[in-house]
């Protein structure tokens, strides 16, 4: 059996962070997640309540504290305070009187002053997040880990990830900073610590909603139409649609763009909207859009409803809760902030919506910084393979001229062999006795002999530089590329 204090399993993690969401319908499927809220109750994180045949669960203080800080709260150290029968008996144990002596001259004896207890000073104990940083910072903003194994309950090494995102989501990284990760074989984690994207750093500002809207923003107006596409009952639709206009209202003073959610992508002639991909509508900070999606807990999935009731009755609203949603679409957090914002017992969805509006700006600059990474390293790869390919045209010119060379060495070499041969012939022929002279055919030998030597001498009319190579073809680069890849898109 597991103990009490030890790390949750990644099961247990995600039910406590969805109980820390608002439990958001259509995330948990089955009863599953009900028997691990049980198990987390024992632990003292959640609380579970049953009432009228409903279900719910809210954090408790420690489960609060994990969700923040990865690990349990502290526990008192035990003896700290007397308790129980130990103080009874300190209370009531009888003390025994001073004994008096002549030498005291019958006064008691005076009593000794006690020292003042010194508490040795206490070394503050930095929390899982901080000495994390605290360590990444210290082997100079890169720290390669080992991530966990879970043999049953039980992980065989700290989560860092979890600890990154909790730190990620609670802001506990020190301001302009920021964790990021990168998964390396081995089952290593490799953690920096590096300069916060450009215009991440964002504060919450207020989006006020208004009591009664007399006319609402067009984009709302187009949703309201827009009735096929509503997860909100009618008795909720009103607040909705005041979040909604409170929303884009205050996006549009910010300068950003709002419009209504397009069409989904045509795929063989048919398209389908989900409000978990394609969302009601858009926020475009800087060209840089998020779709954003506004439900009522507890009603079905519309795309779902529709897909297998074409032939039943209407959307249902019986099942709604009252309590509304807003969310970006694709289910994704990043880097473990929030993607969804509910009611709760504490705050309403009205009060949430700077978070909402935040996390859309957030977004869109981490969009923009991808999208410049992104083009610097095609740029670069672009220059490296420009540059492979100048290099090999090089290496291929040397060569080239390099044959040239061997070959004008080796044809100017056989022919100082054959010019020595020839004129040892002539000595040979003109050494010959009286009558013996050379012959007509070989007076026709020596001189195209001669002609042959002159011709096979590349030195013989003086040096010409031989004339460049023809440019290569990609096929005849690729031995001089020397493993980058061939310039296939040119």
């Amino acid at each position: 059996m597991a103990r009490l204090d030890s790390p949750l399993n990644p099961r247990q993690l995600a039910v406590l962070t969805w109980i820390g969401d608002g439990c958001p319908a259509g995330v948990m499927q089955g009863h599953a997640h009900k028997a691990t809220a049980g198990a987390l109750q024992n632990r003292h994180l959640v609380r579970v309540r049953r009432r009228r045949g409903g279900w719910s669960a809210e954090l408790t203080a420690a489960g609060t504290f994990y969700l923040k800080e990865g690990r349990f709260p502290e526990r008192p150290a035990k003896g700290h305070q007397p308790t129980g029968a130990q103080a009874t008996r300190s209370q009531h144990t009888p003390t025994s009187p001073p004994v008096i002596t002549a030498a005291d001259n019958g006064q008691p004896p005076p009593r000794h002053a006690e020292a003042p207890s010194v508490k040795p000073a206490q070394l503050q104990r930095l929390s899982p997040v901080e000495q994390l940083i605290a360590d990444v910072a210290a082997a100079g903003g890169v720290l390669r880990v080992q991530r966990p194994r879970y043999g049953g309950n039980t992980p065989t090494s700290v989560d860092y990830e979890q600890l990154i995102h909790s730190a990620n989501r609670f802001r506990k990284v020190p301001p302009g900073l920021r964790l990021s990760t990168t998964v390396l074989p081995g089952h290593e984690l490799e953690i920096r610590l590096e300069a916060a994207i450009p215009g991440t750093q964002v504060e919450l500002r207020p989006v006020p909603v208004a009591e009664h809207v007399t006319r609402y923003h067009p984009v709302v107006a187009q949703f309201r139409d827009t009735t096929d596409r509503h997860e909100v009952s009618r008795q909720h639709l009103p607040r909705a649609l005041r979040l909604l206009h409170a929303l884009v209202t205050e996006a549009e003073r910010r300068g950003h763009t709002v419009a209504a959610a397009p069409p989904p992508a045509t795929s063989h002639g048919y398209s389908r909207w989900t409000g978990a991909n394609n969302g009601h509508i858009t926020i475009s900070v800087d060209g840089h859009s998020t779709a954003l999606r506004i439900l009522e807990e507890g009603m079905p999935s519309r795309a779902h409803w529709d897909r297998t009731h074409y032939r039943g009755p209407a959307y249902s609203t019986n099942s709604g809760t009252g309590r509304l949603r807003i969310e970006c679409t694709a289910y994704t957090g990043r880097e473990g902030r929030a993607s969804r914002w509910s009611d709760g017992q504490r705050q309403r969805l009205a009060d949430k919506l700077p978070a909402v509006l935040a996390e859309v700006e957030i977004r869109a600059a981490e969009d923009a910084h991808r999208a410049a990474e992104h083009a610097r390293q095609e740029a670069e790869q672009r220059r490296r393979r420009d540059q492979a390919v100048a290099d090999a045209r090089d290496r291929y010119r040397d060569a080239a001229r390099g044959r040239q060379l061997l070959d004008q060495a080796h044809r100017w070499q056989l022919a100082q062999q054959a010019r020595t041969y020839l004129n040892a012939v002539r000595a040979t022929v003109a050494a010959q006795p009286s009558g013996h002279g050379p012959d007509t055919a070989t007076e026709a030998w020596l001189t195209w002999a001669q002609e042959y030597i002159e011709a096979l001498d590349p030195l013989h009319d003086g040096f010409t530089a031989p004339a460049e190579p023809p440019a290569p073809t990609i096929e005849q680069l690729h031995p001089y590329l020397l493993g980058e890849a061939p310039p296939t898109w040119r």
